[in-house]
């Protein structure tokens, strides 16, 4: 079904992929991804979310070096995300690249598809300028994070224009610091129940040093001092106040009255 597909659309006439969708209500279903593109994961994965398959369109001629007609007459009019019958013809356009270019299109996808988590998310929305028409049109779609961390990547390594901007550079470094400052998961420290108090027996220093004597097999067991330390909150010592009257006022007048 593919190959016929492929060669309905490169002759010119998509009634073939139109009439499959036929105006009615898609129903779920599975792609040829995986088996036409088994070593590709990410490029498939990224191909079912973006909500703007130009983008796509404008990945695989930039990675192919030329144009690819087949490919045009099923993204640029589509609008939301590709259906079944135009994503196979894509994977089969694909599957008949060089090596090289599948593994440039793979790491590309890959970087798009870690960006577009939750934090990813962020960093990309603040790169991009509601003020500039290209980055507006992006935004327009609030939900689609694969198609705007799709676009920063265009932009950066196949710009046009020659921008020299690595805004998609700079959304990956960000991404990590939003992760790392509002994310638990990745926090650098163990934050217990409040009010626990930890007790430390003979028991548990003898576990905590078998453990330790595990990770690291070239320090003796015998050498393992393990030491508890109490973390106790305190608060800065408060300095006491006066006011500072005319009595105290005139004896440092005299004071200084009498140094002279």
């Amino acid at each position: 079904m593919t190959t016929i597909e492929l060669n309905t659309i490169q002759s010119g006439d998509v009634s073939a992929v139109a009439e499959q969708e036929g105006g009615k209500p898609r129903t779920r279903g599975k792609d040829n991804g995986p088996t036409t593109l088994p070593h590709l994961e990410h490029l498939v994965h990224i191909t079912r979310k973006v909500q703007r398959p130009m983008l796509l369109r404008v990945l695989l001629e930039s990675a192919h070096g030329q144009a690819l007609p087949a490919a045009q007459a099923l993204t640029d009019a589509a609008k939301g995300s590709l259906p079944i019958p135009s994503r196979n013809v894509l994977f089969a356009l694909v599957a008949e690249m060089e090596m090289e270019v599948q593994a440039r299109l793979e790491r590309a996808a890959e970087r798009v598809a870690l960006l577009a988590d939750e934090y990813g998310a962020m960093a990309v929305t603040e790169l991009m300028d509601a003020g500039n028409p290209d980055d507006a049109a992006v935004l327009a779609a609030p939900s689609d994070k694969y198609s705007r961390a799709l676009y920063l990547y265009l932009e950066q390594e196949f710009s046009p224009s020659g921008a020299t901007e690595d805004r998609f550079d700079h959304a990956e470094r960000r991404q990590q610091m939003l992760r790392h400052f509002q994310s638990e998961k990745y926090s650098s420290h163990y934050l217990g129940p409040k009010g626990a108090q930890p007790s430390l027996g003979d028991a548990a220093v003898e576990s905590l040093k078998q453990r330790l004597a595990e990770l690291f097999p070239q320090v003796k067991p015998e050498d393992i001092l393990v030491e508890p330390f109490a973390h106790r909150e305190s608060e800065p010592p408060r300095l006491s106040w006066r006011p500072f009257g005319l009595s105290q006022a005139t004896n440092v007048v005299a004071c200084l009255a009498s140094c002279r």
